[in-house]
């Protein structure tokens, strides 16, 4: 058996569903439902008007985070 994780469209949706069904896969739907509370959405904004120069890098960040927590 192979597994996919696949985005449709909303307009498409039903279209995809009745394939799936047509072809007997099996599946599980998943909204995308994530939202920022409002605080979340503040801190972010108050990041982003600190000086660039001091922010991490990706790769950086990464390193410290396996180097402090040994992985």
């Amino acid at each position: 058996m192979i597994t996919y994780n696949v985005s449709i469209p909303e307009n498409k949706q039903s279209f995809f569903q009745e394939f799936l069904d047509m072809i007997g896969a099996d599946y599980e739907k998943k909204l995308d439902d994530f939202k920022l509370s409002k605080e979340h959405k503040e801190i972010l904004d108050q990041r982003l008007k600190q000086d660039k120069k001091s922010f991490v890098s990706a790769k950086d960040a990464l390193k410290q985070v396996r180097d402090k927590y040994e992985l």
